[in-house]
């Protein structure tokens, strides 16, 4: 499961429209400020947006807001729970993890692409782009990610066809 620090390989609109607000707001070595981003800016990535909080010590991710969109193909609302607290469809359950370290880490935007299994699994699986960007309560230190997630299937009934998330047991 591929993850980037650059957005070359991304081809979904939504992840790039986003990049393209995060970049206005980004300039040298600061990380862009929380309370800059008006979801008025971007009503049709609302439904895709899923906004995290980052703990450092010791590391944790808590998420704040998910989309409509991102609940539904998951067929659960994981705001209010933490990243460890869940069981995450993907592949590869560690990925999330690691891009909230990575971008921690290095204060700068991670991409990727990966594959959402199919319920059946004899089905192709639901291929996802996304971007998560950092940003900040103070300019200097990464307090919370914005991430855009997009489902690239045409038709938006293959979407629901998922193997769904829930809280791991």
């Amino acid at each position: 499961m591929p993850i980037w620090m650059e957005s070359v390989r991304i081809s979904s609109e939504k992840v790039l429209a986003f990049k393209e607000i995060w970049d206005n707001y980004s300039t040298g070595d600061i990380v862009p400020l929380r309370n800059a981003f008006n979801p008025a800016q971007f009503p049709r990535l609302m439904p895709h947006i899923v906004i995290s909080e980052i703990q450092p010590d010791p590391f944790q991710v808590t998420y704040r807001l998910v989309g409509t969109l991102v609940s539904e193909i998951s067929r659960f609302d994981f705001t209010g729970t933490t990243l460890n607290d869940l069981d995450f469809a993907a592949a590869d359950d560690n990925i999330w993890m690691a891009c909230h370290k990575i971008i921690y880490e290095s204060r700068k935007p991670v991409y990727g692409r990966m594959n959402i299994p199919h319920e059946q699994e004899s089905l192709h699986a639901i291929p996802e782009e996304f971007g998560i960007f950092p940003v900040s309560h103070d300019g200097k230190n990464v307090h919370q990610t914005i991430a855009i997630e997009d489902y690239l299937p045409p038709d938006k009934t293959d979407l629901t066809q998922g193997k769904p998330m829930h809280p791991r047991s």
